[in-house]
């Protein structure tokens, strides 16, 4: 069981390196003193008020986002090195800023100790990783932010509107100057709408449980989204909080030093070292439980 934990966090990470997949609790600025107490409002009342205020969210040109992701695997296959469930822990900071000709960006991301970082100027990327700097293009890297905040956000958390409609219940609580919304998907709406969901529901993975929070700031922008949700043999939980609108800005991409092609073939060969590194430590784990 050891085996399959060290060679699945393997994977993520150098998977990470080539750009494919999505990335992977933060805080949202949603505390004050006391909560306030909202009118009584019925479900379609407060689902309405949603709608509305989704819809009225102010548009930006530029914004960080905060983003936390843990994933806990519940599967008696998948666990760490003490025998207990595997965790992968993800932060990532994205700094969006299309306030000039072209869209910029830029992504500094930690998963389990192991740090990553992207920027982009339009269709250009560079990949930042042990002193190199990998140049491609937003196409060869494969991440969904190049696209912008909003795509960014749509890709993790699904389209909004469409997520209400799956709400089989949603609550309202005002703190401070920040309202937030909390929605509880009925699992076959959200499925039913979500392509990736039907096709883990194929697999044998539906998904059981989902809860979705909105956050809005007193400017109504969008100021943070949280999204749990639970399949047979995962828990996954992801955080964004969104500040600085229309003052964030993003440094010059670093020179490149090396082509695509060269990480490929970088990748190949870190992942046969570090392959050849958990061999020994599997075998070595093996060997002290045998003793």
């Amino acid at each position: 069981m050891r085996r399959i934990t060290v060679f699945l966090a393997a994977a993520l990470t150098l998977s990470a390196m080539a750009g494919c997949g999505k990335q992977p609790e933060a805080t949202t600025s949603t505390e004050a003193p006391a909560a306030e107490a909202a009118a009584e409002q019925t479900q379609d009342e407060i689902i309405a008020e949603l709608k509305s205020a989704i819809a009225a969210a102010p548009a930006y040109k530029s914004v960080t986002i905060n983003e936390n992701t843990t994933s806990t695997y519940t599967s008696e296959e998948i666990v760490n090195a003490n025998g207990g469930p595997e965790v992968i822990q993800q932060d990532s900071v994205y700094e969006f800023d299309a306030s000039g000709d072209q869209l910029k960006t830029h992504l500094t991301g930690s998963t389990n100790g192991v740090t990553l970082e992207y920027y982009s100027d339009g269709d250009n990327a560079v990949f930042v990783s042990d002193g190199s700097v990998y140049s491609g293009t937003t196409e060869q890297f494969e991440l969904a932010h190049f696209k912008g905040a909003d795509a960014y956000l749509t890709d993790t958390f699904g389209d909004l509107n469409t997520l209400v409609d799956c709400a089989s219940t949603v609550s309202k609580e005002q703190v401070g100057d920040t309202a937030s919304y909390q929605l509880t998907l009925d699992p076959r709406k959200y499925m039913d709408a979500d392509e990736a969901l039907l096709a883990l529901e194929k697999s044998g993975n539906p998904i059981k449980n989902a809860q979705l929070t909105i956050y809005f700031d007193a400017d109504g922008h969008i100021a943070g989204l949280k999204k749990h949700y639970e399949f047979p043999e995962a828990i996954n939980d992801i955080t964004d909080s969104l500040s600085d609108f229309d003052a964030t800005t993003v440094e010059a991409m670093p020179e490149a030093t090396k082509t695509f092609e060269e990480l490929e073939a970088d990748r190949e060969i870190k992942f046969h070292e570090l392959f050849d590194g958990l061999e020994e430590l599997n075998d070595d784990a093996e060997e002290t439980e045998a003793e």
